[in-house]
Formats: C-alpha cells, sequence, structure tokens
C-alpha cells in the first residue's frame, strides 16, 4: 500500500511540471537539454585556455621574443655601422683629408659640397660614363688603375679581353699571360673584389670577370698567332673566339675618345685594337 501511494504521488508531481508554460527561449529546436556558454565566444580567451593547457607563461614568451628582437637590432646597427666605415675608408671625403694635413686625426661627418651624391662626374665617373659594357663601373676601375699605364700593345690588349670577357663561356688556352701581363692581373684582382663587395653593398648583380684564359689568348692574338694555332691551343669554338676578339676590339675602341684615361693608354690602346682587328676577325659581318 505504501508504495502504491508513493508510485502515485511521483506521477501527480509529473503531471503537474509538465503542465507548467515552458520558457521560449530554453526551450529551442535543440530540447530542454541544450548547452549554453556562460560567456560570449573570443579567440583570445580560446588561446588563453590553449596556453593553459600546454602550461605556457604567455608573459615570459612575450618577454623572450622581446629580448630575441632587440638581439637582432643591435645587430643590424652594427654590421650598418661597419658597412658605412668600410665606405668611408674606400671613398675617404674632403674633409678627411683637411683632417689628415691639420694632424689631428680628427673626422667631421662630411658636409653636403663634400658628399658623392653631387651632380658634379668624377675623374673616375667620366671614365665610367664614356665607357659601354656590361659592367661599365668595373670597365673604368680597371683602366683607370695605374698598373695598366706601363703596358705595352700586346699586354693592354691581354688586360682589355679580360676584363670584358664572357661571364657565361669561361675559356682555357694552352698559353700563359706574359710576365707583365700576368702582376698586372694579380694587381687588379683585390680591385675586382672591391668593386663586387660594394656592388652587393649597393644591390647590384653585374657580373665582374678577370679571366686568365683571355688575358693570354688576347695577348697571343695580337702579338701575331696565327688563326689556326689560336683554334687548336683554345676549348672555344670558332664563333667564340671571333666574339672574344671583337668583345676586346669593340673595348679598345672606346679607350681613345675617354679623355680621362692616362694618354699613354689611350694611345696604345689605338695600335692594340689594329692587331686585335685582322683577318678572319675583319672579315666577319
Amino acid at each position: 500500500a505504501e508504495m502504491e501511494a508513493a508510485a502515485k504521488a511521483k506521477a501527480a508531481e509529473d503531471d503537474a511540471e509538465s503542465s507548467k508554460p515552458k520558457d521560449p527561449v530554453a526551450a529551442s529546436a535543440f530540447g530542454d537539454d541544450f548547452w549554453e556558454p556562460d560567456a560570449p565566444f573570443s579567440l583570445s580567451a580560446l588561446d588563453d585556455a590553449h596556453d593553459l593547457a600546454r602550461g605556457v607563461d604567455v608573459n615570459a614568451e612575450l618577454a623572450e621574443r622581446a629580448a630575441a628582437f632587440a638581439k637582432k637590432k643591435k645587430d643590424a646597427a652594427v654590421a650598418r655601422r661597419r658597412r658605412e666605415t668600410r665606405r668611408k675608408m674606400r671613398w675617404p671625403s674632403d674633409d678627411d683629408d683637411d683632417a689628415r694635413e691639420r694632424g689631428d686625426g680628427s673626422s667631421r661627418e662630411p658636409s653636403s659640397s663634400s658628399r658623392v651624391d653631387t651632380l658634379t662626374l668624377t675623374p673616375l665617373g667620366e671614365v665610367c660614363a664614356t665607357l659601354r659594357g656590361e659592367n661599365e663601373l668595373w670597365l673604368g676601375v680597371a683602366l683607370s688603375d695605374a698598373c695598366v699605364a706601363d703596358l705595352d700593345e700586346y699586354q693592354l690588349a691581354g688586360v682589355f679581353g679580360a676584363i670584358c670577357a664572357d661571364a657565361n663561356r669561361p675559356a682555357s688556352s694552352s698559353y700563359d699571360p706574359s710576365a707583365k701581363l700576368r702582376a698586372a692581373l694579380r694587381n687588379l684582382e683585390p680591385i675586382a673584389a672591391g668593386v663586387m663587395t660594394v656592388q652587393y653593398e649597393a644591390g647590384m648583380s653585374s657580373s665582374v670577370t678577370l679571366s686568365d684564359g683571355v688575358a693570354a689568348l688576347c695577348e697571343a692574338w695580337a702579338s701575331g698567332t696565327t688563326w689556326d694555332q689560336i683554334r687548336r691551343d683554345t676549348n672555344l669554338d670558332e664563333g667564340d673566339i671571333a666574339r672574344v676578339f671583337r668583345r676586346t676590339a669593340e673595348l679598345l675602341a672606346q679607350a681613345p675618345r675617354t679623355r680621362e684615361l692616362p694618354e699613354s693608354v689611350r694611345k696604345r690602346a689605338k695600335a692594340a685594337e689594329k692587331l686585335v682587328l685582322r683577318p678572319p676577325i675583319t672579315d666577319l659581318s
């Protein structure tokens, strides 16, 4: 009897609960057991929960990143100062020259009138502006060096050929440069390295060539070696050989018109051009 009474009481409670009006918000299409979040969704809260699950100290991680960025910034500033120092050592300003003449060893920031970025070309700038080639800067710097002024016509043809050689067609031959030509090429090697460094810092990608093989080949040709002998003593085919000699002759032809070059270089370059431009090179169209 007691169990029947308890069952009837439970049934009465269920009927009373079902007869109550339902909340329209809670009674959604997902049923009465639909879960509703306590707070709106946010990405930052999700990141915080993810970091908490990984056991990461967010503040420590941010501090570590800030320290790494500060170190990179400091290293970049040091590298920039080094580049500026090297640039000043290569091209000292007029103010630096004045300081050395005074003997005080001091160096001031170059004034606007002594900086390189003026509208007046320097003698080296005049040479580079007159010459035409793949890399006028390298051609002008090389031909303005003192080691070129003492060469004869044959050696001069070798230097001109070496500095305008095609970087995509490396040449080799059975000939060796003469002692004086080899010495001039060795003097030009550090200059070529300096030009490449300056170009890299300025974002330039022009090739800087100094080919001993082409130098020896052009010197031998200007000295009177026959065409058949040249063909047998090099790895280049006839078309590439002719192209090397024509490029060399074209650069030699520009030297007499470059007034800023030493007079000896201009005169001997004109004579060297005639030595290089001989049959069968002159027979080519």
